[in-house]
């Protein structure tokens, strides 16, 4: 899914890593590859950016 801004996620980078990451694009990516919803990158939990938003799930019972 894409939208206004990349979507944090519950995945880290890695086992080791504190890095979440972070999917899709955001309105301010200047380069179409960046806007991609197969588009990727980290960052760690406390960063704060404009950019950056979540979706909340629920399951349906």
């Amino acid at each position: 899914m894409s939208g206004n801004v990349c979507e944090w996620c519950w995945n880290r980078e890695s086992k080791s890593s504190s890095r979440h990451v972070l999917c899709g694009g955001c309105y301010d990516d200047l380069n179409a590859e960046d806007c991609a919803v197969s588009a990727h990158r980290y960052s760690k939990p406390d960063t704060k950016n404009k950019s950056y938003g979540f979706r909340v799930v629920r399951e349906i019972q």
